[in-house]
């Protein structure tokens, strides 16, 4: 298929895609969007205004503190390209429902917003799994996954020594060191712990929690997410947040955003914790050189229409590299756990 740029107005196709956002996808308050002027990825210690500095004895060099920027994490952007076609049967059913000739503008807007809602999905997905395991797997047609490692030490990386699942599980217990983890990390306490239902529910029918909210001799079984959060609160812990979406790939299996044995401990509200980075694609530059785009507008989101004559088709295809990225800062604000 070739790629034609008059038989619809881009413009407003593309920045409307580039301003597309689903209330559902909660995960940008800690890495939002932003465009770079770049194909790779970076992110480097933002401010660094919690250092303290030793005495200096007199006639002593002034000491150095370290510098914004000095210790980055680095990489490429990988690239996500949907598209939608109509065949000629699809062609046909819409000029038939439609009448001639058919709405292309009205039909490659509404295109765009399939194809660019499943980069927004992916995106969410790879946000999930940056908060909830330090990490990110990207999957990659024909390749090996694009792996990355936003806390190489694993000093933030934690795992139940019993698993939630098993008698004699200590969630509590569990939840008070890594919280303490937290704090030893970050300099201050967590605003929530995020969780799946089902790791909720297995920490309201711990024993340990249990005995902690009721007593061992009361006969309960279960405690409420409440009576959980006010004793997490007791012991100066953050509450628990469950969070369960779950999305469809291409191939029709269900995947959660974020892992359901995984829990993270996450900052207050409105403390960013890195970007969502997305950088310059190839078809923006061809929207460039069409003047469709200006100079300048090469990062976001692009968006094209084409065409094939033999059999006749148009498609529309939304095409980013991107990548959730979370910086040296942002890693020190995060603890996860595998509890199951």
């Amino acid at each position: 298929m070739r790629a034609i740029y008059d038989i619809v107005d881009l413009r407003p196709i593309i920045a409307a895609s580039r301003a597309l956002a689903f209330s559902d996808q909660t995960l940008g308050q800690y890495l939002p969007d932003t465009t770079v002027d770049d194909v790779d990825y970076r992110l480097g210690q933002a401010t660094l205004m919690n250092q303290t500095v030793p005495a200096r004895a007199l006639d002593t060099p002034a000491i150095t503190i370290a510098r914004p920027g000095v210790a980055e994490v680095r990489g490429g952007l990988p690239a996500f390209t949907p598209i939608d076609i109509m065949t000629e049967s699809d062609l046909q059913k819409a000029r038939r429902l439609a009448g001639m000739p058919v709405e292309l503008q009205a039909t490659a807007a509404a295109a765009a917003v399939r194809t660019t809602a499943t980069i927004l999905n992916t995106m969410e997905t790879l946000k999930g799994q940056a908060l909830f395991t330090l990490g990110i797997s990207v999957a990659v047609r024909g390749n090996a996954p694009q792996v990355v490692d936003f806390n190489p030490s694993g000093s933030n990386k934690f795992a139940a020594a019993t698993a939630w699942t098993a008698g004699g599980a200590t969630v509590l217990s569990n939840l008070i060191a890594w919280h303490d983890a937290y704090v030893a990390s970050s300099g201050g306490p967590a605003g929530v712990i995020r969780m799946s239902t089902r790791a909720m529910r297995l920490a309201t029918r711990n024993a340990e929690v249990v005995n902690a909210v009721v007593g061992s001799n009361v006969g309960r079984s279960q405690v409420t997410l409440s009576e959980l959060n006010a004793l997490l609160s007791a012991n100066d812990l953050p509450p628990i947040e469950t969070y369960d979406r779950s999305l469809r790939n291409v191939d029709g299996t269900v995947v959660r955003v974020a892992p359901d044995n995984r829990i993270a401990f996450l900052p207050p509200s409105g403390v960013q914790l890195g970007q969502t980075q997305y950088g310059p694609t190839e078809e923006a530059a061809e929207l460039i050189d069409a003047r469709v785009l200006a100079p300048g507008q090469g990062p976001g989101i692009a968006v094209v229409t084409l065409v094939e004559d033999n059999p006749v088709q148009k498609a529309v295809k939304s095409a980013a590299i991107g990548l959730p990225v979370i910086g040296p800062d942002g890693a020190r604000n995060i603890v996860v756990a595998s509890v199951f």
